[in-house]
């Protein structure tokens, strides 16, 4: 298959631009979790713990923030999937955090594990010191087949997906509430 700037070409020889594949791909997945039209943060989370067999649990991250640590984090332990989510940052990045990382288990769950540098361990060790090693060995061991940024894109189209279909809530807007005495949500309302 011959692939020049990011274009390649059908089974029928036509140019397909490769956004184009994974995009479709992703509706697919998404439609495939049979959500409503448009539903809540929770009914999603709920979706995917009964699509995965198994809970999935949104955290914040604990501690105390640093640099080395991301906004979100998911985490495939034994039986459940975890989500941390940095909780000093706005409500609606918080809900794209969550979003992003419900791409990563839907893009990459069950995924085989690649090798992992015991640098990378210490370092997440310290990040999350509340996890036991082999959690850590385990999601460390998930480097999405050495295609990272490729991997962060995925998750990303994903969470833009989803996130077109999640209910918006009233979003805090530093003291308009308190000045004007209600809320404001974001535009345009839903029909």
């Amino acid at each position: 298959m011959l692939s020049v700037l990011g274009w390649t070409c059908d089974r029928g020889g036509l140019p397909v631009l490769e956004g184009w594949r994974s995009r479709a791909r992703f509706r697919r997945l998404i439609k495939e979790l049979a959500l409503p039209a448009v539903c809540s943060m929770e009914e999603l989370i709920e979706c995917i713990s009964a699509r995965r067999k198994r809970p999935l649990r949104v955290l914040p991250f604990p501690g105390v923030a640093n640099s080395a640590r991301p906004h979100g984090l998911w985490v495939e332990a034994a039986d459940t999937d975890y989500v941390f989510v940095e909780p000093r940052t706005s409500e609606l990045h918080r809900k794209h955090i969550i979003l992003h990382e419900i791409g990563h288990i839907l893009a990459h769950g069950g995924a085989e594990p690649a090798d992992h540098s015991e640098r990378r361990a210490a370092q997440f060790r310290r990040m999350v010191p509340d996890l036991d090693p082999g959690t850590v060995s385990r999601l460390l061991a998930r480097s999405h087949g050495g295609h990272g940024a490729a991997a962060e894109r995925e998750a990303e189209e994903i969470a833009v997906l989803l996130g077109s279909r999640i209910l918006p809530t009233p979003v805090r807007v530093g003291g308009i509430e308190e000045a004007f005495g209600f809320a404001v949500t974001p535009w345009p309302p839903l029909r």
